[in-house]
C-alpha cells in the first residue's frame, strides 16, 4: 500500500513537471542572475562616474529613469501581477474565501508595475512637497502618504498571510518587507544625505538592490505556492483515483 501511493504521488509529480515549458530550476536561476547582473553593472557605473569622471552610461544608472534596472522591474512586478491574478483564479474555484486578497494584491502589482514605469510617485512630490515643506528623511514627499498607507495595507493584510500554509506567509511577509525597506527605508536615507555625492550614490544603490531582492523574492515564492498547490491538487486527483 505504502508503495503504491508513493508511487500514485510520484506520477503525479512527474505529470505535473512535464508540462513546464521551461523548467522551474532554470526560471529560478534567471531569476536570481539578473538582478545580481543589472546591480553589479550599476555599481560598475558609479564608480567609473565618481572615480573616473566616465559618464555616456547612463543606461545602467539605478538612480534614473529608462534604464535596463527600471525595465527589468516594470517588468518583474507585472510577471508577479500576473501570477497572483492565477492564483485569485484558483481560489475563486475552489470557493477560498481569500481569493479577494489574491486579487487586490494583483491590482496593487500592476499599478507599482505602471509607476516604476512612469515615476508616478516622483510627480506626486510636486504637489506634495511645497505643501508640507518636507526636508531630511521627508525630502522625497511621497513618502509621507506611504508611510501611512504601507502599514495600513499590511495591517489588513495578516489574517491572510497567517492562513497561507507554511511557508509561504512568512516568505511573502519577509519579500515585502525587503522591498519596503529599500523603496521607503532608504529612500529617506537618501533624503538625509542627499547633499553628500558619496553617501547618496550607496543610499541608492542599496535601495535598488534590496528592491529587486525583495520582488525576486516574492516572485519565486508566488511561483513556488501555485507549483505546490498544483501538485497537492494533482496529487489529490490520484488519490481519487
Amino acid at each position: 500500500m505504502g508503495h503504491a501511493a508513493e508511487q500514485k504521488n510520484s506520477l503525479a509529480g512527474d505529470s505535473y513537471r512535464s508540462t513546464d515549458l521551461v523548467p522551474f530550476r532554470t526560471i529560478r536561476k534567471w531569476l536570481v542572475i539578473f538582478p545580481i547582473i543589472i546591480v553589479i553593472l550599476g555599481c560598475l557605473r558609479e564608480w567609473l562616474l565618481l572615480g573616473y569622471g566616465v559618464d555616456g552610461t547612463n543606461i545602467l544608472s539605478l538612480n534614473r529613469e529608462q534604464n535596463v534596472g527600471a525595465w527589468y522591474s516594470t517588468v518583474l512586478i507585472f510577471s508577479c501581477a500576473c501570477l497572483l491574478m492565477v492564483a485569485g483564479r484558483r481560489a475563486s474555484q475552489a470557493k477560498d474565501r481569500d481569493a479577494r486578497y489574491w486579487y487586490i494584491l494583483a491590482i496593487v502589482f500592476v499599478a507599482l508595475s505602471f509607476d516604476e514605469a512612469s515615476s508616478v510617485h516622483e510627480m506626486l512630490m510636486d504637489y506634495i512637497q511645497p505643501v508640507l515643506q518636507t526636508s531630511g528623511p521627508l525630502l522625497y514627499a511621497w513618502v509621507v502618504p506611504a508611510l501611512i498607507l504601507v502599514p495600513v495595507f499590511g495591517f489588513m493584510y495578516i489574517p491572510f498571510l497567517r492562513r497561507l500554509r507554511s511557508p509561504y506567509g512568512i516568505w511573502f511577509l519577509a519579500s515585502g518587507a525587503v522591498f519596503v525597506a529599500g523603496a521607503l527605508g532608504m529612500e529617506m536615507v537618501g533624503g538625509m544625505v542627499a547633499d553628500d555625492n558619496l553617501a547618496f550614490t550607496v543610499s541608492f544603490l542599496v535601495e535598488e538592490s534590496l528592491e529587486l531582492a525583495g520582488m525576486t523574492s516574492f516572485s519565486l515564492a508566488v511561483m513556488n505556492y501555485l507549483r505546490t498547490d498544483t501538485a497537492i491538487q494533482l496529487s489529490g486527483t490520484e488519490k481519487t483515483l
